[in-house]
């Protein structure tokens, strides 16, 4: 049987922010401001995709003083959602 109304999914994700509300992860207090302009963005996708090529183009002449890390991780395929997850816990 599935719940009526908003589904599992949504109630899983209801359950889920409590139990982190009540560990306090949303305390205001607990929160830090964002930077103005980051210095460094991590990227990851292919590294020889038209994508990065693309993105480190306009970040060249937009915010030439932005770091740029590349995560290299295949997007395509069998193999891409391991990678993508090896390269965001990287």
């Amino acid at each position: 049987m599935e719940p009526v109304g908003a589904g599992s999914l949504q109630l899983a994700f209801e359950q889920l922010r409590e139990r982190l509300k009540a560990e306090g992860l949303f305390d205001t207090d607990r929160k830090r401001p964002l930077p103005a302009f980051p210095r460094t963005v991590g990227v990851v996708t292919s590294p020889t995709g038209a994508v990065i090529r693309d993105f480190l183009n306009i970040v060249g002449r937009r915010h030439s003083g932005l770091n740029v890390l590349v995560f290299p991780a295949a997007m395509q395929g069998d193999s891409a959602a391991a990678e993508i997850v090896t390269a965001l816990m990287s």
